[in-house]
């Protein structure tokens, strides 16, 4: 069980973080990008159309959720990447938030 009783200056903080998400979830498309390479050699330049890059994305899920084996009053926002899920929970030594990845949660 995670508590927060965020002071005032920490909660506009995170009022900020899930105000910027939510302008992300609203976005058309969403995506993670699982790989990218520069094109060197002629002959691929001209399969591709004359790209410089290519990218591999794959469609990915925004969503305010906590991992299963945990319970918070604070519904972090999270960003599924490839098999991991980063929740933005918890504090920084700095301030602010951070990416927890789903390994350390449990």
């Amino acid at each position: 069980m995670l508590f927060y009783d965020l002071e005032q200056d920490a909660e506009a903080a995170y009022g900020r973080l899930v105000a910027a998400f939510e302008t992300l979830t609203a976005c058309a498309g969403r995506w993670h990008v699982a790989a990218d390479g520069k094109i060197e050699d002629l002959t691929t330049w001209k399969r591709n159309a004359g790209a410089s890059m290519l990218v591999d994305k794959k469609p990915t899920v925004l969503a305010s959720t906590l991992p299963q084996v945990v319970r918070s009053n604070v519904t972090p926002p999270s960003i599924h990447v490839g098999r991991q899920v980063l929740y933005f929970a918890g504090s920084c030594p700095g301030g602010g938030w951070q990416p927890l990845r789903r390994h350390r949660l449990w």
